[in-house]
């Protein structure tokens, strides 16, 4: 969630730990890596006799509604923790989910007087919903053929992850012990309030919905600082619950048990899926071709999230695949032995860059005119269109070559500045609500340095899980290929220019 949230994300941004103790966020993913890759390792080496680090091609799975500076800073993260370039595949999870569903038995078809179960047939289109703990992913596909699927709508959702329920369990204790006490207890008792949602994690998804109570081990630790806090005002937390109306004959507690009334843990659960549900059904307006549901990830377990989708959605096929939560993890391993399998995706964002166009009079702002150096007047902030919001694009397919003139003598090295925009597909200036600097690509010149107008072609390259530059310069048929940089990883040199 911190890397979703985070809308200026760089190569030196920092998080906070429970204790609000700031820490880069590059190191700390790394390190998460690095101790998964190590611990694989290890468990390989002991197991199998020769494996060595290049013999893996790792497959490292990000929520599609990232933007391209978070999936960037994953690679880098993995490149830290020892994982090499060449190694390292970026899937979305939607994507791998759905690449494991397609493998298992949906549909029934008559051969020969015999029923037969098969996957999705070609042509067939489903919406994917990847419930994970920090966001929901959804995607819309359809088969192209027995090995292909292509995303027909582009990937899209929120922060509506199964955390907000371990968020609502622990703003109800704050309330039920008091702020300061449970603020104290998360501070001086860290492994005793993981413990606590954990076992939260677990009756998310084993609470069925005609269960009566929910029961929660509450840690001495606990009702310790409880005590200490509060002996003047209560003999113990049993009367500190009583005192609260609204939980009467809702909470109880008894020894080191929280008993919860059925309807009360599933409160937890409303505002959540109730965004999901709307956002479902505003999808489905608008994509009415789609005949079947899949529900997977970590938070795809909770039966209240199922029996919502089953309910509301009862016109449409709903699958959900045993252990939903490791469907990502194995349509990973299909992703990474073959990642052509996802052939089209399509762009959720506008690409453009900033251009000094002819000043048309009646159709550009004057406040963005201005008169050159040759005495042409011109209109600056252009956003030069790349490629549009929604355009599907085929895997490792290229937009249309654009060009550049470099008019600043003696440059050896040329920046330039990639857009996006989030609202309009087709807006008019870089200013434009909805429209920012992603991040820039920089490319040493060639030829003659006193060249007073060198020109330089670039595109941009679709179609995988990252965006990439495809860049040459004029008279060479040498064309590099790089990935953008948009963490603000390299010292580079700033130049003007104009088309």
């Amino acid at each position: 969630m911190s890397l979703y949230e985070c809308k200026d994300l760089t190569f030196y941004t920092e998080i906070k730990d429970t204790n609000c103790k700031p820490l880069p966020a590059i190191t700390v993913f790394s390190e998460s890596i690095k101790y998964l890759k190590n611990h694989l390792m290890n468990r390989c080496l002991n197991m199998t006799f020769g494996l060595k680090d290049e013999d893996i091609l790792w497959t490292l799975t990000v929520p599609a509604i990232w933007n391209d500076k978070a999936k960037l800073f994953m690679r880098r993260a993995a490149e830290m923790a020892g994982i090499p370039r060449s190694q390292l595949l970026l899937a979305l999870e939607p994507e791998a989910g759905a690449i494991f569903c397609k493998h298992i038995p949906v549909e029934v078809r008559r051969f020969d007087d015999k029923d037969e179960v098969e996957g999705f047939r070609t042509g067939s289109r489903y919406m994917v919903i990847d419930a994970g703990g920090g966001t929901v992913d959804i995607t819309i596909h359809e088969v192209v053929d027995e090995k292909n699927i292509r995303e027909i709508y582009a990937a899209n959702g929120g922060p509506w992850g199964g955390n907000n329920i371990n968020k609502a369990l622990i703003d109800f204790l704050k309330e039920l012990f008091g702020a300061k006490t449970f603020e104290e207890f998360q501070r001086k008792c860290v492994d005793d309030c993981i413990d606590i949602i954990r076992e939260f994690e677990t009756k998310k998804q084993t609470m069925k919905m005609d269960d009566s109570n929910a029961v929660i081990r509450v840690p001495i630790g606990l009702t310790e600082i409880f005590k200490m806090q509060n002996k003047d005002k209560y003999s113990d937390v049993s009367s500190r619950i009583q005192s609260l109306e609204k939980y009467e004959n809702q909470v109880e507690i008894k020894k080191d048990k929280l008993i919860l009334k059925g309807d009360l843990f599933f409160k937890f659960f409303i505002p959540t899926v109730d965004k999901i549900v709307r956002h479902v059904d505003g999808l489905l307006k608008v994509n009415e071709n789609i005949d079947s549901i899949l529900l997977i990830g970590g938070f795809a377990d909770s039966v209240f999230l199922q029996n919502r989708i089953k309910t509301h959605f009862k016109s449409k096929r709903i699958i959900i695949p045993d252990d939903a939560s490791l469907s990502v993890l194995k349509g990973a391993v299909i992703f990474g032995h073959d990642s052509r399998i996802v052939s089209s995706r399509v762009l959720k964002c506008s690409y453009g860059i900033e251009c000094s166009n002819d000043f048309i009079e009646g159709v550009h702002d004057k406040s963005n005119m201005y008169t050159n150096q040759l005495g042409i007047v011109k209109c600056r902030n252009v956003f030069g269109i790349i490629a549009k919001m929604g355009q599907s694009i085929g895997r490792s397919c290229a937009s249309k070559e654009r060009y550049l003139l470099v008019d600043e003598p003696h440059i050896e090295r040329a920046e330039i500045a990639i857009y996006v925009s989030t609202i309009d597909e087709n807006p008019r200036y870089i200013t434009d609500e909805g429209c920012r600097k992603i991040g820039y690509f920089v490319t040493r010149l060639k030829g003659d340095k006193d060249s007073v107008r060198r020109k330089l072609y670039f595109s941009l390259k679709f179609g995988e899980t990252e965006v990439k530059v495809l860049c040459r310069q004029d008279g060479s048929m040498e064309t590099s290929e790089k990935l953008l940089d948009l963490l603000g990883e390299d010292e580079h040199t700033v130049y003007s220019t104009k088309t």
